[in-house]
């Protein structure tokens, strides 16, 4: 009895399902017609979008839609010609920067009084990966060397992005290089020198390195269990996997640029070779940042 019940009540579900069905499709379907001139003033009173385009002195401005773009200027950092300057957004310059001979490296910040922060290219440098560098200056406006800092030999290099931090002082990336039998013996599958990646806190007052990261330092690899840093690399997010990459030339992490969190006291660096955002914490003593690491 209770199958039969149950059954019962299946069959009046669909009876009922039925008759609705059959009842929408005999429904007459019914649309209300806008009429035109009601469309006509809609469209009259959005917004016209017309293309502009002006002819600067530095090239072709295009506006698409002109009413939406603020009044400021442009800040371009022209390496290959090495020049940088303000730009309007009619593409005309504004003001230039007076360099002299002084190659730029991949990146030129404007500080609040008109000067530069800027990352040049160091005479005669030994390590030469793209992202030339290996020299920091702050630049006047008219051109003087506010401060002059080096660091590139056979050893380090600094290259690519600059940051100024709160205190006055500059984190700067630099490539730093590890010799074969260290590379080999922390587990590197490559027979060749390694550059992997730093971070330096510089004291413009003193040229002292105040604060520094090492990549060297936080390291998993799970080619060779008789090396240094032997481990199961997905269960280690927090370390770096050495042999991620494979290059011929050593050059295994390429870091692009550097952010400063000020509110939380975080470095955000840009890792190309890994497409990767690493997170530093600024807080740390230098021993510290030895051994703490956010990715």
């Amino acid at each position: 009895m209770e199958k039969m019940y149950h059954n019962l009540n299946n069959l009046i579900v669909y009876l009922i399902l039925f008759l609705t069905i059959l009842s929408c499709s005999n429904e007459e379907i019914i649309t209300e017609d806008v009429p035109s001139e009601e469309l006509t003033e809609e469209q009259e009173e959005a917004p016209q979008i017309t293309t502009e385009v002006v002819e600067g002195e530095m090239g072709t401005a295009t506006y698409f839609d002109k009413s939406l773009v603020e009044d400021h200027y442009i800040l371009v950092n022209d390496a290959m010609s090495n020049r940088v300057y303000l730009m309007d957004k009619n593409a005309d310059i504004v003001y230039e920067w007076p360099l002299g001979d002084r190659k730029i490296g991949n990146d030129v910040l404007l500080l609040e009084d008109g000067t530069l922060l800027a990352s040049l290219q160091a005479d005669n440098p030994e390590i030469l990966f793209g992202g030339f560098g290996g020299k920091i200056q702050f630049i006047a406006k008219n051109g003087d060397i506010l401060w002059d800092y080096t660091y590139s030999n056979n050893e380090h290099r600094t290259h690519h992005d600059v940051e100024l931090l709160p205190n006055g002082n500059v984190l700067a990336i630099a490539w730093e290089r590890m010799s074969k039998e260290d590379a080999i013996a922390n587990g590197s599958q490559l027979d060749t020198d390694l550059f992997p990646e730093s971070v330096l806190e510089i004291d413009p007052n003193t040229d002292q390195i105040v604060w520094e990261w090492h990549a060297k330092d936080h390291l998993i690899q799970d080619f060779d269990e008789t090396k240094l840093n032997y481990g199961i690399v997905e269960e280690n997010r927090q370390l770096i996997n050495l042999n991620y990459t494979n290059t011929d030339d050593g050059n295994i992490m390429h870091i692009n640029g550097i952010g400063y969190d000020t509110l939380n006291d975080l470095i955000y660096l840009s890792v190309n070779f890994y497409s990767e955002v690493w997170v530093l914490d600024h807080s740390t003593t230098k021993e510290e940042a030895s051994r703490t690491f956010r990715r």
